[in-house]
């Protein structure tokens, strides 16, 4: 049925076209939506809450593929999911000043680490204490899932985490992921792939080249590059002493 005709206006010509004002649904901003999701008002586009997401299984956790760009924004659109809030320029400052948000994005984090078998106190710790993220008592029954290769989309998760971790001003959980990190790829040589550690360490960094890593059967150590503001660098395929080198640039 055809929309019916609105009535002139007084003084209006019958018969002569007529503007109607079209209605354009705006849907609400990522600024909008992540400061609501993260003070814990708001919901994800699937009508989740980030209480929910904290307590779901690591089998969840794992098997669900559009809920960690809601527990971990960054600034860069997803490819898998269309409907992720980025987390532009002015929620980032919010994020450094809204101490209710910034909490929140701490549990969220710590929900992360625990489902890789990480420990660590990102919420209720002192500030006078160093942060120390180390492998939980169960990390080596989530190396399965959560760690081993082929190309396992929780090593991209890990690139997520230091790039919000950066965006948001929390520079001592992103070096203390690091430090982590360069420990389990140090202990599990040949583990993760070279592409996805080469990634941590450019959303690691806060300069435009990441550092290059010496691989296994590469004894090319010299590649190192300290244009990298990174707490430490992994070299593989080296002695012992020579395993990790601190670079701080």
């Amino acid at each position: 049925m055809p929309r019916p005709r609105r009535a002139p206006k007084h003084g209006q010509r019958r018969g002569k076209a007529e503007k109607q004002e079209v209605v354009v649904f705006q849907p609400p901003s990522s600024f909008d939506e992540l400061c609501a999701f993260f003070r814990g008002k708001g919901m994800d586009i699937e009508g989740r809450t980030l209480e929910d997401m904290l307590t779901w299984s690591d089998t969840l956790w794992e098997v669900n593929h559009d809920h960690i760009q809601w527990m971990l924004p960054t600034d860069q659109p997803s490819k898998s999911n269309l409907d992720a809030p980025v987390l532009d320029e002015d929620c980032q400052r919010t994020f450094r000043l809204d101490q209710d948000m910034r909490r929140n994005l701490r549990r969220s984090a710590q929900r992360f680490l625990k489902f890789l078998g990480l420990s660590a106190d990102l919420v209720d710790r002192e500030e006078i204490c160093a942060l120390k993220i180390e492998r939980a008592p169960n990390f080596e029954q989530r190396l399965l899932m959560g760690w081993k290769g082929p190309a396992n989309h929780n090593w991209r998760r890990v690139s997520r985490a230091l790039r919000c971790f950066r965006l948001v001003g929390m520079e001592e959980e992103q070096q203390a992921l690091l430090a982590c990190l360069e420990e389990i790829i140090a202990d599990y040589p040949g583990m993760i792939d070279e592409s996805a550690v080469d990634a941590w360490l450019k959303e690691a960094c806060l300069q435009e080249h990441a550092a290059t890593l010496a691989w296994p059967g590469c004894r090319e150590e010299n590649k190192l590059s300290r244009s990298c503001p990174i707490g430490a660098v992994a070299l593989f395929g080296s002695p012992a002493h020579l395993r990790c080198s601190a670079l701080r640039c």
